[in-house]
């Protein structure tokens, strides 16, 4: 099983650019999903206690 990096939100940042083909992308996303063109599988959930959650 591959580990899971659990990064804060400024290492997230630094890593993931925010430009308008990212929010074009993002938009199209939800609005697919809005429209229930989108299967998506059912949500998981992690305990970590270290993290608490």
């Amino acid at each position: 099983m591959p580990k899971i990096k659990i990064v804060t939100e400024a290492e997230l940042r630094s890593h993931v650019g925010l430009d308008l083909d990212t929010v074009k992308c993002v938009e199209e996303a939800f609005a697919t999903l809005a429209g229930g063109d989108v299967v998506m599988p059912p949500i998981l959930s992690m305990d970590i206690a270290a993290y608490h959650g």
